[in-house]
């Protein structure tokens, strides 16, 4: 039953088997162990912080990474945040967990190849702008839909570290080109949706969650047969064009020069969440994530 789950997931058998097998030969970063056992403390009853910030601190190298996000420009604090207990006072307890989440990710990677600043602006940015949609359309989806920005594009940097070359493609994945899997093939031998697929389910994200990130260059968004991933695929849609838009760059929703209908009706389809609807997300997007 679960090899038939991931066969339909990756495309059918043939597909299935030509990933694992490339996948084989990367170095794929796994989840630290420090993340696991934090997983498991947060999935009591009765959420133990001090026991966390415990396991945090036994390994400095996430602490510091925490640090680092958590006083990211993207958290607009008025003070710096200097200590773990300090973060999670000020964070609360769901954006900490996320920050753990997002220093986790950053340290795995960053343990296997180099990747730069823009990118881990890119991923953390996703990861709140897909939060924030989220509270807006889907309260109940906001971890998921925190945790489908953030993955979405984890295997970037590890298909960068594969081959030199794959760097030129990475502005087209980062702005949704809908063509460049081929290339990403041609050159490594694998996509990084693919790829990403495989890295998330060894971090045991949730399958949902999976789906996306396997397919998220497709605005096909009801093929998952999955409601609560075309849901997650459509915010994170959402997120990529106004993340694109944000940054004064060429998007599909939010800029007027190149809406495009078909995109629009496609979310409409898939969550009843119409164009007005949509547009008017930059009200409460803007202030926090649009450059002037």
């Amino acid at each position: 039953m679960i090899d038939e789950l991931w066969d339909k997931i990756m495309g059918g058998p043939e597909r299935r088997a030509k990933v694992e097998e490339v996948a084989e030969t990367i170095n794929i970063p796994s989840q630290p162990k420090v993340m696991q056992d934090i997983n498991l403390e947060f999935i009591k009853k009765n959420v133990d912080f001090g026991r966390i910030g415990e396991l945090i601190s036994r390994d400095v190298g996430l602490s510091a990474k925490i640090l680092k996000v958590a006083n990211s420009p993207l958290f607009a604090h008025s003070s710096p945040i200097d200590s773990i207990d300090h973060a999670l006072m000020m964070l609360g307890a769901k954006q900490f967990k996320q920050t753990i989440l997002a220093s986790a990710l950053r340290q795995a990677i960053e343990g296997k190849v180099p990747a730069s600043e823009e990118f881990w602006h890119h991923t953390e940015s996703m990861g709140l702008i897909c939060d924030a949609i989220a509270r807006k359309f889907q309260p109940d989806l906001v971890e998921y839909s925190y945790m489908t920005g953030l993955f979405h594009d984890c295997a970037v940097p590890v298909l960068m570290g594969r081959s030199p070359e794959f760097k030129r493609l990475v502005p087209r994945i980062l702005g949704r080109d809908r063509l460049v899997a081929q290339e990403e093939e041609a050159e490594c031998e694998i996509e990084h949706g693919s790829l990403g697929l495989v890295m998330t389910r060894s971090w045991s994200i949730p399958i949902p969650i999976v789906k996306v990130v396997r397919a998220h260059h497709s605005d096909d968004f009801l093929d998952h047969d999955d409601e609560l991933a075309t849901r997650l695929h459509v915010i994170l849609a959402i997120a990529e064009n106004y993340f694109l838009y944000s940054r004064n760059f060429e998007d599909e929703l939010f800029g007027t020069a190149a809406r495009n209908p078909e995109l629009f009706a496609a979310i409409d389809d898939a969550t009843g969440w119409n164009e007005s609807q949509v547009l008017r997300l930059t009200d409460s997007l803007d202030a926090r994530f649009k450059i002037a």
